[in-house]
């Protein structure tokens, strides 16, 4: 009848253990099940994660927190004898002075200080799959003498059952987060990929990083020479101390190794290691992650995690972020040349600026002096002869205040604020018109746009750079303008008869098209350039009717 009922319950408990797949509630119903199963003051049950037991949930007397959560197979020998042989332990007496009673002491006084009172017998059961050992149940009763081989085999019976349960929610939790890891990766990969702000990119990085790696605090640190420079972090006492600071290569601590060996480096106890982490303010450090920043196989920088308890990082959590670390480099990368590109950009802006005082408002001045000295002279001389070079002098100075005004159009057009984008298009196709003696018409068929001035000024700054790739490139005789609205989007329209090239070539040192298409993208629209040698150019803005209404 006992053998029968016990049957019954092992029969019942496995009708329990395919109710879930969450891992947290099986456990409660396996614990929950074991009452029916062998009698017992306390149960626990411990998951095999290397080579140490973890307390993944518990049944007694005692708080929960107040029991080691982690199990050393090197320190508790009782344990270890049950997963290296694969078999069940009973400690009839943990009290007594037999060789795995004497282990169970060791290690339970050197963690709480004195055995429990609810304890007196200890058996342990493992959780064996296919031959492979995850983990073990743990019984404890009151009284020693109390369990035999009869009650293991029972206790065993049912580890058999739950282990293959607890196999597969672990699998499938793994999975759940394999998937949401690579959601995040892929969210990240578009996140990072919508700014070439350099801070911006750090700062999305880092906050998505804790949302799969849980880190107390975390930084981006770059090669500069021979020392490591913080340039983002994040959970630190003052922020704005640690973000500029550089460290040496060679200082005492692993992160020169990262850079050397180019692969991430997972310490489970930094302090037994490094003796800097030992002391403030890095004393309360006891695991650290660091994931190199990899440009093929140049390691230019590295992302560092740290967390105060021992043994944080997973293998799997390694590879997350170095993952991350794969997609920030690139972004990171992305941002630094575009930034290059504006200060180039913004270069090449001045030094045509320069040309442009140079061949038109200097020489003007040239000649209103020269002419001003003329007059002088004549005025002293001839009088009757002064009105010529004065008259001079008035056209120079009328040609000069032209070009200067068309100069400082250029630099900041302020008809866009009060005449609106139509009218500054208008007046920089005049000016090319007037300046360089081209062709150039005008076809503008729709009313002003509704747009936000930045957005007009964007618009305008890319019309602009396309005319005066025009005069500087395409050698062109004739250029044709035009404006259009329909139902989804507004189109800019710039065609000229040139010498044509190939849009899809590189041209180094030449930064108007990229900088084009950042202007453009950054509106949400695209820009298309059908162009070949010898043919012309014709160069389409698309903005969406979301960002622009007619």
């Amino acid at each position: 009848m006992e053998q029968t009922a016990a049957l019954t319950t092992l029969l019942q408990v496995s009708q329990k253990l395919v109710s879930t797949l969450e891992l947290e509630p099986l456990l409660d119903v396996i614990l929950e099940a074991l009452q029916g199963v062998i009698e017992h003051s306390a149960a626990a049950i411990f998951l095999l994660e290397g080579d140490q037991l973890l307390l993944s949930n518990y049944r007694g007397p005692m708080a929960r927190a107040d029991l080691p959560p982690v199990w050393p197979l090197a320190e508790a020998r009782h344990a270890a004898h049950v997963i290296e042989q694969n078999h069940p332990i009973i400690i009839a007496n943990v009290r007594g002075d037999d060789e795995l009673a004497c282990a169970y002491q060791r290690f339970v006084n050197a963690r709480l200080g004195s055995i429990p009172s609810y304890v007196g017998t200890w058996m342990a059961v493992p959780l064996c799959v296919k031959d492979r050992v995850i983990g073990m149940l743990s019984f404890d009763h009151n009284q020693p003498h109390t369990y035999d081989a009869a009650d293991a085999n029972w206790a065993l019976a049912f580890a058999n059952q739950t282990a293959i349960a607890i196999e597969n929610a672990r699998l499938y939790r793994d999975e759940r987060i394999r998937r949401r890891q690579a959601d995040t990766l892929l969210h990240v990969a578009s996140v990072v990929s919508s700014t070439l702000d350099v801070d911006e990119v750090l700062d999305r990085v880092l906050d998505q990083l804790q949302q799969v790696v849980h880190y107390d605090s975390a930084s981006v640190q770059m090669v500069q020479g021979e020392q490591l420079q913080v340039i983002a972090g994040r959970g630190f006492a003052d922020v704005e101390q640690v973000i500029g600071r550089n460290f040496p290569m060679q200082a005492p601590f692993p992160n020169r190794h990262v850079i050397e060996r180019n692969e991430p480096i997972n310490l489970a106890n930094v302090q037994a290691i490094y003796p800097v982490f030992r002391v403030p303010p890095y004393d309360h450090i006891r695991s650290w992650l660091g994931a190199p920043l990899r440009i093929q196989d140049r390691t230019v920088g590295m992302i560092t995690l740290d967390r105060r308890d021992p043994r944080a990082f997973s293998e799997e959590e390694v590879r997350l972020v170095t993952a991350f670390a794969d997609l920030a480099v690139m972004a990171l990368e992305n941002a630094r040349l575009y930034s290059r590109a504006e200060q180039a950009a913004v270069l090449e802006e001045r030094q045509r600026l320069a040309r442009e005082l140079h061949d038109s408002v200097s020489q003007a001045l040239y000649g209103i002096a020269l002419g001003a000295r003329t007059a002088r002279t004549l005025l002293d001389r001839d009088p009757s002869r002064a009105a010529e070079p004065l008259d001079y002098v008035l056209s120079l100075a009328e040609a000069g205040l032209a070009e200067m005004r068309a100069l400082i159009f250029e630099l900041r057009p302020e008809s866009l604020e009060k005449e609106g984008l139509v009218v500054a298009i208008s007046k920089a196709a005049a000016s090319l018109r007037a300046r360089h003696g081209l062709v150039v018409e005008m076809d503008f068929c729709c009313e002003e746009p509704m747009l936000p001035i930045d957005q007009k000024e964007a618009i305008y700054r890319v019309a602009q750079e396309a005319m005066n790739n025009i005069i500087k490139h395409a050698g062109a005789s004739r250029v044709e303008l035009s404006l259009a609205c329909d139902n989804n989007s507004l189109h800019l329209e710039i065609r000229d008869d040139g010498v044509g090239f190939d849009p899809n070539a590189d041209y180094p040192g030449h930064l108007g098209l990229h900088s084009m298409r950042e202007r453009v993208t950054k509106l949400g629209g695209t820009l298309t350039i059908h162009s070949q040698p010898g043919a012309g150019a014709i160069l389409t803005i698309c903005i969406p009717m979301y960002q622009a209404v007619c």
